[in-house]
């Protein structure tokens, strides 16, 4: 069969961008991906030269994906290359043992149950495999309804590898966070609703964990208001209740206020050398540098009011590529707040920050939930 010069060149150019860039998204590429979807000669062009490079090309949704054969070792992972690299952990044991049971739902999907070599199937789909990982996982764990915990008053937003604990109010003429503490502040009741929230949250964030629903070394965040504090009786309550997390707990100041410089030494010596410090907000409040330096937090949580846009936006790009310099420069990490797109996701990874939390990835809820696939999808995609 004889084809089209222009065709041949156009295939070409898909098949190079593939491998450049191992997919070709719609809205990245609408020429590219409109030649191979709408033209069948073009298409088949360019799943000869996959063959040829022993590959497959798929298309799934709006993305075309560039899939290395089972023994690639040229495009991707040999099998063996595979399982060293998702064996290799320097971080916690859950990180160890989870890269095996991925390892073993991998053999598992792609060969027969008694270890044979014959496969099963050539590929999977990434969003497939979560699928197939996450309903494995619940399958060992013992669940509890959402409408019991949401009677908590707590939802926990997901950063990875940590919670952050928001306050939620379930009352028909009181339903905003914001009007509790505006009438809190205005009836001089701050500390009873810093007592009330930082033992609320704990307790629950505790329950969940010895139910199985949260791994002991996942880190707790919890807001604080900064121009109050716990009493000595608190703290000693607090300590004596909840021990155990006292190593993984951390303290988040919010900028939307000056920092009472003596609320917070109360704070410092209530932790002492165990918990962190965190700065939240950073970028939209009361002094940004202020602030970060009188805190010296061991988090610095960058404002949604950046992270909005910061894809097309130079100017952020060049905040958060300044403040996470200066954090890293001083063993400090920098958490991404109020991520809400792919391509958002996929500057701040770029941009170098440490922790993710936002809309993309999960919302807040009363049971802490999964990371959305396509978010995990990026995630690991940029982290190879």
């Amino acid at each position: 069969m004889a084809y089209e010069i222009e065709d041949i060149r156009l295939s070409q150019e898909i098949f190079y961008y593939l491998l450049e860039h191992h997919e070709l998204r719609e809205d990245n590429e609408l020429r590219l991906y409109k030649a191979y979807t709408q033209e069948e000669t073009i298409q088949n062009l360019v799943k000869s030269q996959g063959e040829i490079s022993d590959c497959h090309i798929e298309r799934y949704g709006n993305v075309i994906y560039l899939i290395p054969k089972e023994n690639n070792s040229f495009l991707g992972f040999s099998k063996a290359q595979m399982k060293a690299a998702l064996c290799r952990s320097n971080a916690t044991d859950k990180d160890y043992y989870l890269s095996q049971f991925v390892i073993l739902t991998l053999l598992v999907e792609f060969f027969d149950g008694q270890g044979s070599s014959a496969k099963s199937r050539e590929y999977m789909r990434v969003g497939e495999l979560q699928n197939c990982i996450s309903k494995r996982l619940k399958e060992g764990a013992k669940s509890r309804g959402e409408e019991e915990e949401e009677k908590q008053g707590i939802a926990f937003s997901n950063m990875l590898e940590a919670y952050e604990a928001l306050m939620r109010v379930k009352m028909q003429l009181l339903n905003s966070p914001l009007t509790v503490m505006k009438l809190a502040r205005e009836m001089d009741k701050l500390y009873e609703v810093e007592r009330l929230t930082i033992f609320k949250a704990t307790s629950t964030f505790v329950m969940m964990q010895n139910r199985g629903r949260l791994h002991r070394n996942t880190k707790l965040f919890l807001n604080s208001i900064a121009s109050s504090s716990l009493t000595d009786e608190d703290v000693a309550e607090f300590k004596a209740q909840f021990a155990e997390l006292l190593n993984n707990l951390v303290i988040e100041i919010t900028e939307e206020e000056e920092i009472d410089r003596e609320a917070l030494e109360r704070k410092r010596r209530a932790l002492g050398n165990q918990g962190a410090l965190a700065l939240d907000d950073w970028g939209s409040g009361y002094s940004n540098s202020n602030s970060l330096l009188e805190l010296s937090p061991d988090y610095i949580k960058v404002d949604i009011t950046i992270i909005c846009d910061i894809d097309t936006d130079a100017d952020k790009q060049q905040l958060v590529k300044d403040i996470v310099e200066y954090a890293h420069g001083r063993g400090m990490k920098i958490v991404a707040e109020g991520i809400e797109t792919e391509a958002e996701l996929r500057k701040v990874i770029e941009l170098g920050v440490d922790l993710l939390q936002g809309y993309f990835l999960a919302k807040p809820a009363a049971s802490p939930s999964e990371i959305a696939p396509q978010a995990l999808s990026v995630i690991r995609w940029m982290s190879r």
